[in-house]
């Protein structure tokens, strides 16, 4: 009988077996197995090393094919995509240097003296009535006052402000290196380097390490400033966004549909050293400003430019001799007279030009629509009147 033979071991290990743990499977030969393909850094690479021949790695082969290199033209479409347009601005920024002939403008040296960081906030859903006061409240103050205003305000939207705030602060810090002037200073102290030497010259330049001074904003309000890198909130604006789409379910399945704004916030951070460099441009300008006189002394440039005005004597017979002494002592420097006359003064007028024995007057009477009466006399002297005739 078969039972007492021994069972021929199956080609397939049956996971049922008591002996399947203890068996292993066939190791495969070496020779079939092909070894792991180690990359290698691009030629262009910071981290390549120089001409030092590099080992080749344990278990490679020394004919192993190496890595294709880096191909500039693949990564010039993510750093130089329009190199037209990159050659024309960099053509026309030589252009204006040579204008210029190498001097900055006022913008440029101040961009490169002076840090500013600009961040805009993501849209919140409020209204630009609403948002507009927190962005009065924050603007001229340091941004650590205006988050501890926003930190305590009433208004919902304050707490959104508050986080961007904070976000700005820190972008302000890391791209633009903002209001690390009292660490850099701190941590050369701690590492005894000197300000003044060249070692130390591009982190003395993080601001001012006077004692603490007083500095006037442009609205006039003084605050105690005792680190001028520090950094203060210079403009906050909001912008008006698009509108969402809500529902508004009321009784009966009426539906009606709301549109609630939205609105972002945007500010401008600087240090406080341009908020001095602003101060003293103010009083610069102040000292030059003239000090300013009711009545200046001013040259007389035409005699008698407004209309010769007689006033009136004490009596009828004062006046006719003022007026008629006015017209003949014009009538001697070569002059012609017009002598206009209203109300009460046309009656010395006229009598006035009856005594004139020098010149014969023509009188005019007319009468205004307000039923006035007016006469106009002239006088010619006798070179004009010749002339005329």
């Amino acid at each position: 009988m078969d039972y007492f033979r021994p069972r021929k071991q199956p080609d397939i290990l049956d996971p049922l077996d008591k002996d399947f743990l203890k068996r292993k499977p066939p190791a495969a030969s070496q020779s079939s197995q092909q070894a792991p393909q180690h990359g290698d850094l691009a030629p262009s690479s910071i981290f390549e090393e120089g001409d030092s021949q590099k080992k080749p790695a344990k278990g490679s082969r020394p004919d192993q094919p190496r890595v294709s290199p880096r191909d500039p033209t693949v990564s010039a479409a993510a750093l130089d995509p329009n190199p037209e347009a990159r050659q024309r601005w960099q053509r026309n920024q030589i252009i204006r240097n040579v204008r210029n002939r190498g001097q900055l403008t006022k913008a440029q040296r101040l961009a490169r003296t002076e840090r500013e960081s600009l961040s805009k906030s993501p849209f919140y859903t409020t209204s630009v009535k609403k948002l507009m006061p927190l962005a009065r409240q924050i603007a001229g103050k340091p941004v650590e006052e205006a988050i501890v205003q926003m930190r305590f305000s009433k208004k919902k939207v304050a707490r959104d402000v508050k986080k961007h705030l904070e976000f700005a602060r820190d972008k302000a810090i890391v791209e633009r290196g903002m209001g690390l002037g009292a660490a850099t200073a701190e941590y050369n102290k701690a590492a005894g380097i000197d300000e003044s030497d060249g070692a130390a010259e591009d982190d003395a330049s993080q601001g001012d390490h006077r004692p603490g001074m007083v500095v006037e904003d442009k609205k006039g309000r003084r605050r105690f400033v005792s680190d001028t890198s520090s950094i203060y909130v210079d403009e906050a604006w909001v912008g008006r966004g698009s509108y969402g789409r809500d529902y508004d379910f009321r009784a009966r399945g009426a539906t009606y549909l709301l549109r609630p704004p939205e609105t972002s916030i945007t500010v401008r951070l600087k240090e406080e050293a341009t908020r001095i460099r602003l101060m003293d441009e103010r009083e610069q300008k102040r000292q030059r400003k003239k000090v300013w006189l009711p009545l200046p002394d001013r040259p007389v440039t035409a005699q008698r430019q407004y209309c010769l005005c007689v006033p009136a004597g004490p009596e009828f017979s004062d006046d006719v001799n003022i007026i008629n002494n006015i017209v003949t002592s014009t009538l001697a420097t070569g002059k012609a007279v017009i002598l206009v006359m209203h109300s009460y003064g046309a009656l010395p007028g006229y009598e006035a030009s009856k005594k004139s024995s020098k010149t014969k007057p023509s009188t005019t009477c007319f009468r205004t629509e307000r039923r006035r009466r007016a006469e106009s006399s002239s006088w010619l002297s006798s070179r004009e009147r010749s002339d005329v005739q």
